[in-house]
């Protein structure tokens, strides 16, 4: 739809500047091509959520290729990465972006490039996915104090609620692979060390109370953080769209 939206406005500017006459040629034209560019830079800025939102899911879906393939996986994981940076720059300010957010994804950039050739040290083995959950949460945060006063309920707002709800789930995958490497026999099946697609998959089902049964943790501890995943889940979901209900309630009734 975007992509449409792009070619009818290009096209349209194009008609503008051929109809200029030929002695007023150079400024219209000008005007023009900047008038178009702004007018994708506002586009890109008002569904840059919901665009947001789309392209992590991409990365959800596309996740059981890295399985399988190291050189995906790690692609998969800047991708990743790339994104959380992309929200981060415009629900955090600057200060927080340039002094934690940052640090903490070169951190994780640099970890997961030594990991890549092959340095597989026990003790290094989770060094990137504790950073990877620190900037989870960071980015997550953000996330909820713009959702605690959202200027007006928009399909953006909705997007980055699901997105925080995507990123909880993602790092209870990130603990749930720790714990899977670090306990022996954690869950009713084995699972290679590889499989992170699988673990994101039991967090998702967990966090949403589906319980297929397909995996299910044996281990008691995994069994009580499981569990706990599984309420913040809910408790998130009836919080953020009591706040959202409320607020566009309040936004839409009449003044008194």
């Amino acid at each position: 739809m975007l992509d449409m939206f792009f070619q009818v406005r290009s096209a349209k500017c194009r008609l503008a500047a051929n109809s200029v006459s030929p002695i007023f040629a150079k400024a219209p034209v000008n005007s023009s091509v900047e008038s178009c560019r702004a007018g994708r830079i506002s586009v890109i800025r008002r569904y840059r959520s919901e665009m947001l939102l789309v392209a992590y899911i991409g990365t959800i879906l596309l996740s059981p290729l890295g399985d399988s393939n190291p050189d995906a996986s790690e692609l998969l994981a800047v991708l990743t990465l790339i994104l959380l940076l992309a929200g981060a720059s415009y629900m955090v300010s600057r200060r927080i972006a340039t002094t934690v957010i940052l640090p903490i994804a070169f951190l994780w950039l640099v970890s997961r490039t030594i990991g890549a050739f092959g340095y597989r040290h026990p003790g290094y083995a989770h060094f990137s996915p504790v950073v990877g959950i620190l900037l989870s949460v960071i980015v997550l945060a953000a996330i909820l104090r713009r959702l605690a006063s959202p200027p007006m309920v928009t399909t953006g707002v909705i997007a980055e609620a699901f997105i925080g709800y995507l990123i909880l789930a993602s790092a209870f995958g990130e603990v749930f692979w720790m714990l899977n490497h670090l306990i022996g026999n954690p869950f009713n099946q084995p699972i290679a060390d590889s499989q992170v697609s699988t673990m994101q998959y039991f967090s998702m089902v967990t966090i949403t109370s589906l319980a297929y049964g397909g995996i299910a943790p044996i281990n008691p501890y995994v069994r009580l953080l499981a569990a706990l995943e599984s309420m913040l889940g809910i408790f998130y979901v009836a919080v953020i769209v009591a706040r959202l209900a409320s607020y566009f309630r309040s936004s839409n009734s009449p003044m008194e």
